[in-house]
């Protein structure tokens, strides 16, 4: 419930940048930021969005964003005009609806969902992703198949609207099942399990920390004497 909350009233603030003709573009984990005191969600970093009437400023056949987080239509369209650079991509509320499910699926499959690292792709034609429930045990079924409708490849399948995927996301919220209740991450900061291993690298020892930073080339910093200066007679 503690993660269904913040999304939920961040589809809903999507529905309503939509409603309004806005698209924000580069939807995903970093851009999400939570107030711990009340759990109050706050959607960040519109610089690359799409205004009525705004002066098109893109250079490429892609909108400004995130690879990992582009819809499987745009990279199929990009790479159908490859060899076309006037050609421009159509962002669409359904390219966001993709973007607001990868951003759910790292959140539920990644301890570390905005920092840098190696990952499977998810907008791979060849190479689907697998199902959050698939990768991590505590994920309620329901929402691990919220999360993979909202990544079909196929866009006239989604949710027709972020309004739509907030409702749904408030209906699975007020499910009275406890395994609701459970976090999705143990409350260590350590996972040490399959997939979502953290491997902190261990600091030397103090003392030998202490030795290796005076370890240095004597001659480097040994001086030439100088021969003593003779007074003449």
């Amino acid at each position: 419930r503690v993660l269904l909350a913040p999304h939920e009233k961040v589809a809903a603030a999507l529905e309503d940048s939509h409603a309004r003709g806005v698209l924000h573009r580069d939807l995903k984990p970093s851009n999400l930021l939570v107030r711990k005191r009340d759990n109050a969600p706050f959607l960040t970093d519109y610089s690359v969005g799409a205004l009525p009437q705004a002066e098109e400023l893109t250079e490429g056949q892609l909108p400004p964003g995130t690879r990992r987080y582009r819809s499987p239509e745009a990279l199929k369209f990009e790479r159908q005009h490859r060899h076309e650079p006037e050609a421009r991509y159509a962002f669409q509320v359904a390219d966001e609806l993709f973007a607001f499910g990868a951003t759910l699926y790292d959140m539920l499959t990644d301890p570390r969902p905005s920092s840098k690292h190696p990952r499977k792709p998810l907008n791979s034609d060849a190479h689907p992703p697998a199902s959050p429930a698939a990768l991590n045990r505590r994920v309620p079924p329901a929402l691990s198949d919220m999360t993979m409708a909202l990544m079909n490849p196929d866009p006239r399948v989604r949710p027709p609207s972020a309004g739509a995927v907030s409702r749904v996301l408030g209906g699975l919220r007020a499910d009275p099942a406890p395994a609701w209740d459970t976090l999705v991450y143990p409350p260590s900061a350590r996972v040490t399990a399959g997939p979502f291993a953290i491997r902190r690298r261990r600091s030397p020892r103090r003392g030998a920390r202490r030795r290796n930073c005076w370890r240095r080339p004597v001659g480097r910093w040994r001086t030439a004497r100088r021969p003593a200066s003779r007074s003449s007679s």
